[in-house]
Parts: C-alpha cells; sequence; structure tokens
C-alpha cells in the first residue's frame, strides 16, 4: 500500500488537501493511524519519490506499508480505523 506520512506533509509544510493534487472531483483520502497499523501488522517504509515523471507535491512524503492484508477481518479493522480524512469537492 501506498501512502503519505502526515506528519512529514506538515513538515513541509502542506496541508492535508495537497494529498489529492491533481485528482478528480469525489476522490476521497482516509487517514489510517499508524497505531492500527502496527497492531494489524503492517510495517512502514519511508520511500520519498526522486524525479518522477510527474511530481506531486507530497512526494517527499511518501512511505509504503508493508504486511499481508489477504484477511478480510484485517482490511475491515484497518477501513474502520480510517476516517475519511479529504475528499475533492
Amino acid at each position: 500500500m501506498s501512502v503519505y506520512v502526515r506528519s512529514l506533509i506538515r513538515a513541509f509544510d502542506l496541508e492535508d488537501r495537497a494529498v489529492v493534487h491533481d485528482k478528480p472531483s469525489r476522490w476521497g483520502v482516509a487517514a489510517i493511524p499508524f497505531a492500527t497499523l502496527e497492531l494489524e501488522e503492517q510495517e512502514i517504509e519511508l520511500n520519498p519519490v526522486v524525479d518522477p515523471p510527474v511530481s506531486h507535491p507530497c512526494d517527499p512524503a511518501h512511505a509504503l506499508v508493508h504486511g499481508d492484508k489477504g484477511d478480510k477481518a484485517r482490511r475491515d479493522r484497518i477501513s474502520r480505523a480510517s476516517p475519511l480524512s479529504y475528499v475533492v469537492p
């Protein structure tokens, strides 16, 4: 799973809505709490995007989430703990 780390987004003086840069309307972004990922045995690897073909303002805050997500119950728990933080109007 590909994510942006909120604390890094803010460290780069970006607002939460920067994660939906250039996304079409009705695109939403969920805020997955780190503690939830940790409880669900997921590991976060910082993975800043460098020299992409198309840049995104949050590229320096990019990370990957590794771990087994095959179990539906696990996916449901992660989903329930992850409220939408921003939706493109």
